[in-house]
């Protein structure tokens, strides 16, 4: 639900970038949450899922894990 909520509350430049942030961290974000573990080959392309980060239950723990400081939802529209 976490990832949910920053997918539908922030701007597609905003869900971008912290997409991006967390695949530079060995990371993968998306609506359904945030996946730990992802391997990717030379090109990028994604080889393994990865696990699902536990203990997630904030948009604020993404950010964390992430270490992104917290934007409310209307700072995020970007």
């Amino acid at each position: 639900m976490p990832a949910a909520l920053i997918y539908f509350s922030s701007g597609s430049h905003f869900n971008r970038s912290l997409r991006l942030k967390a695949r530079r961290h060995g990371y993968r974000l998306n609506q359904r949450g945030l996946y730990k573990d992802v391997a990717r080959d030379g090109q990028g392309l994604k080889l393994t899922e990865g696990t699902l980060v536990k203990g997630i239950k904030t948009e604020r723990d993404i950010f964390r894990v992430l270490n992104v400081p917290w934007r409310p939802p209307e700072e995020r529209n970007i």
